[in-house]
């Protein structure tokens, strides 16, 4: 299921990389569990104070609720909490507001440990891309390639 969803393929970046580009850690809640709770009383709460009446009239101001989206984007579902995932959400644009849709971030060699591949097969193959990448960005120290199959090994 993890290949249907994600793809087979993969790295695994250095924390220095993800700390420059102010990623964060996801935070696994369960069903019921006390951390989705209170996270769903935050977004009750915040769309709460985002409705105010001014003259009479209903007004659904919306900025709480991006707010809870802000939030919301760091949450993944703890059926995945084998993995260890860190995001870097950028702005989504839900509610209005602009949005970092096709936004890419460089990731030099040198903050990659690690290159998974689908099968044994692609091995070689990887591993002289990753070479030839590693001479021409003047990497001292190449990532490691391996299998994905490997990964639980």
């Amino acid at each position: 299921m993890h290949h249907y969803q994600y793809g087979r393929y993969g790295l695994v970046v250095k924390r220095e990389w993800l700390e420059l580009n102010n990623a964060d850690r996801v935070l696994y809640v369960g069903d019921m569990s006390a951390v989705s709770k209170r996270v769903f009383r935050l977004v009750a709460a915040a769309n709460i104070l985002g409705m105010h009446a001014p003259a009479g009239q209903p007004l659904f101001d919306n900025f709480t609720m991006r707010a809870a989206l802000d939030l919301i984007a760091y949450v993944e579902n703890r059926q995945n909490l084998e993995e260890f995932e860190w995001r870097i959400a950028g702005r989504h644009g839900l509610m209005g507001g602009p949005r970092d849709t096709d936004t890419r971030l460089p990731l030099p060699l040198s903050f990659v440990e690690t290159v998974f591949v689908s099968d044994e097969a692609e091995l070689d193959d990887m591993k002289a891309l990753v070479a030839s990448l590693a001479s021409a960005q003047a990497v001292k120290h190449s990532p490691e390639v391996r299998c994905s199959d490997q990964a639980a090994a």
